[in-house]
């Protein structure tokens, strides 16, 4: 069964600092590409992140990116994120 979201699964530690703003900004950009390309969702402790930073996974569902997996530090945001919108 394919999920409902085309292109990615992109899952945001719940449990960092700056988790619940980047996972909100992070909804907010994918919302605004077309509601069914991105899922943007928290999940539990990723036991990833370092220091002021949140792990943010991203899972690959089309085939076309890759998956991945990085490291946002909390003062950059979603910003640094961008090209996963691409």
């Amino acid at each position: 069964m394919r999920p409902p979201w085309r292109e990615a699964l992109v899952l945001v530690c719940q449990k960092c600092g700056g988790g619940k703003s980047l996972r909100r900004d992070l909804k907010a950009r994918a919302k605004s590409l077309g509601k069914r390309r991105f899922r943007v969702v928290k999940s539990s402790c990723l036991d990833l992140c370092p220091k002021a930073a949140t792990a943010v996974v991203v899972v690959d569902v089309d085939g076309q990116r890759g998956s991945a997996c990085y490291v946002v530090p909390d003062a950059t945001g979603a910003a640094s994120l961008e090209t996963l919108f691409g």
